[in-house]
């Protein structure tokens, strides 16, 4: 079917063809991942201002303050908006590694951090070939310690093969979060996505938490917390609470992590948004209409 630049995009985020996925469209074969990314990190920062504005990710922080939390280590730092609500909510100071595999993420979120005055120290390290196996990413060899007070690196917690080494480098943690989650729609072509069998960005979701799972049961302290937050069918009910604390239960055995606790915020689109929500509800719940929210599960290292 042709499309015209000005109809509205085929994705239906309420755009225009020509200012949303018509660069992608056009795009070479060998640029499709370089242009999801630079689309993913223009939308998700519509979006993520409008949640930043309302105090999601205020809520979110606040679930930690009954932490101690000096160290934290951050999977997905998207725009940068939920590192600010952090560095806002925690004691000072608060030393944060950030990362995201998408640089386009990350250069938004070092503009986003200065502009509020904090001073991000970011790396740059992973180089996109395209093959017929999928889009491989290599990333540049490094390691700790690293820059203070607020590092945000380039890298991907199910591939980099440098990562954890760096961390340990830098000492444990006492907080690891991972907050909602999403990916652009080109990362089901990266290599290692396509090897595992990822077919949806749900299952990218689970694939990427239960890889935090474990690198946070290496390099959290012993009493150190991880704080996974997803959109999801709010618990509201003794079977949803359970089912929840179940399935993060069995994410969690392969460490010596508890869950420990769970917690949710009624949660609706942003009016403006332009990034698509997956959520996620519990086994056998796929046919109801939710009552959508954001949960925070937080488990605790032995």
């Amino acid at each position: 079917m042709k499309r015209f630049p000005n109809d509205s995009c085929w994705c239906d985020s309420g755009r225009k063809y020509k200012k949303c996925h018509k660069a992608f469209d056009d795009a070479p074969e060998e640029r499709k991942y370089a242009e999801a990314q630079r689309l993913y990190a223009s939308t998700w920062t519509t979006t993520a201002q409008l949640q930043h504005d309302r105090g999601d990710y205020d809520w979110m922080a606040q679930q930690l303050k009954p932490y101690t939390v000096e160290r934290l280590f951050d999977v997905g730092c998207g725009s940068g908006h939920g590192l600010l609500a952090l560095a806002a909510t925690l004691p000072a100071p608060l030393r944060i590694v950030a990362v995201d595999e998408n640089l386009d993420c990350l250069r938004i979120a070092r503009d986003t951090l200065a502009n509020a005055g904090l001073s991000p120290h970011m790396i740059a390290r992973l180089d996109c070939a395209h093959t017929p196996l999928g889009f491989i990413q290599d990333a540049t060899p490094f390691a700790g310690p690293l820059p203070q007070p607020l590092a945000l690196l380039e890298a991907d917690p199910m591939t980099d093969p440098y990562l954890e080494d760096a961390l340990r480098a830098d000492g444990p943690f006492d907080a690891v979060t991972i907050w909602l989650t999403g990916a652009h729609m080109w990362r089901r072509m990266n290599f290692v996505s396509r090897a595992r069998g990822v077919g949806s960005e749900h299952d990218l979701r689970i694939l990427l938490q239960n890889e935090v799972y474990e690198l946070a049961d290496r390099i959290l302290r012993p009493g150190g917390v991880l704080q996974v937050v997803d959109r999801a069918e709010a618990p509201t009910t003794d079977f949803l609470h359970n089912a929840y604390i179940q399935a993060h239960g069995e994410q969690a055995e392969p460490t010596t992590l508890e869950v420990r606790e769970i917690a949710y915020r009624p949660w609706s689109e942003p009016a403006g948004g332009t990034t698509q929500m997956i959520f996620t509800t519990p086994e056998g719940r796929e046919t109801i209409e939710p009552e959508i929210a954001l949960v925070s599960i937080i488990s605790v290292k032995a």
